[in-house]
């Protein structure tokens, strides 16, 4: 019994010892670590989430584009934006001064005040370049338009040249005389008859030979506008002669003074005035220009006393 009850105790004992051997079961892998297979892996690690990257400002708008500035705010088409496109915003608008070669006319702000006078000018009857002495005196260095006005108008003045009209050209500006009535030989008619559109009577006493034609093929009339042209520029006459009702017109269709902001306006030397002029000669039949002219245009110029009345008077 007893021998019995010592082999239970001892087979309990190397039960007990048999069980306590058994290696413990794993631990739960640490948070930091992941499984892969039957592996453990540290956990990667992430990369730090970048900065903000703050928005760029929009471009300055181009100036001098010529395209206009209407990408980015708004868009393209007509918006109001900055960049490239077709849209309308101040880089489409190029600086004054890039704007002009006045293809039309080649005329400044100031001068498109002024009416235009046809260019080129119509076909002349005669014409005379001035000299430029008559026109630049001593001692007055840069002369203005205002200065080269004053000395056209005195001289028209006084020979009988009180109305006139300012027209725009390029570079410059031109006067255009009322149309006159004029003998054969460029003298101007009598005060009575002189602006009269209708054509004088032939007095028999004082012109015999012109009466005695006149009974039979009429009495011609000589008519006449002087035009000055002052500008920098050489220019050409047009093609075709205006008709005499468009030479009549000049006299209502300009200024009656010339702009005081394009008196201002320096006559440099570049500039030259030429004169040209205009006949007519009327018949009951009809009225035509005379072209080439029966007179040359210092002829005109002299026999109405304007040529004297601009050459400067010498001691």
């Amino acid at each position: 019994m007893n021998r019995f009850f010592s082999s239970f105790v001892w087979l309990s004992l190397l039960s007990f010892a048999g069980c306590a051997s058994v290696a413990p079961s794993q631990p739960p892998a640490p948070k930091d670590h992941i499984e892969t297979g039957s592996l453990l892996s540290p956990k990667p690690e992430l990369p730090p989430a970048p900065a903000p990257v703050a928005a760029a400002p929009p471009p300055p708008p181009s100036v001098g584009s010529s395209a206009g500035f209407n990408k980015g705010i708004g868009g393209g088409g007509g918006g109001l934006g900055y960049g490239s496109g077709s849209g309308n915003g101040r880089g489409s608008v190029p600086p004054k001064s890039a704007r002009a070669s006045f293809p039309a006319t080649g005329l400044d702000d100031t001068q498109k005040s002024m009416p235009d006078f046809k260019w080129p000018p119509p076909k002349a009857s005669a014409r005379e370049v001035i000299p430029d002495a008559f026109l630049r005196r001593p001692g007055v260095g840069i002369a203005l338009f205002r200065d080269v006005d004053a000395l056209l108008r005195s001289a028209l003045d006084n020979c009988g040249y009180s109305e006139s009209s300012y027209y725009a050209v390029p570079g410059g500006f031109a006067i255009a005389t009322r149309i006159e009535q004029m003998n054969k030989n460029g003298t101007p008619k009598p005060e009575e008859n002189r602006w009269s559109l209708k054509t004088a009577p032939i007095n028999p006493f004082s012109d015999f030979s012109a009466y005695m034609s006149a009974l039979f093929k009429g009495n011609p009339g000589y008519y006449r506008v002087i035009v000055f042209v002052i500008t920098p520029n050489g220019f050409s006459q047009g093609a075709t002669e205006p008709g005499k009702a468009e030479v009549e017109g000049w006299f209502t269709g300009g200024f009656n003074i010339l702009p005081a902001d394009v008196g201002r306006k320096s006559y440099t030397d570049d500039y030259r005035c030429t004169a040209l002029i205009y006949e007519f000669k009327k018949t009951p039949q009809s009225s035509k220009p005379v072209i080439p002219g029966s007179l040359t245009g210092r002829t005109h110029l002299m026999r109405s006393g304007i040529w004297n009345n601009l050459q400067p008077k010498t001691d």
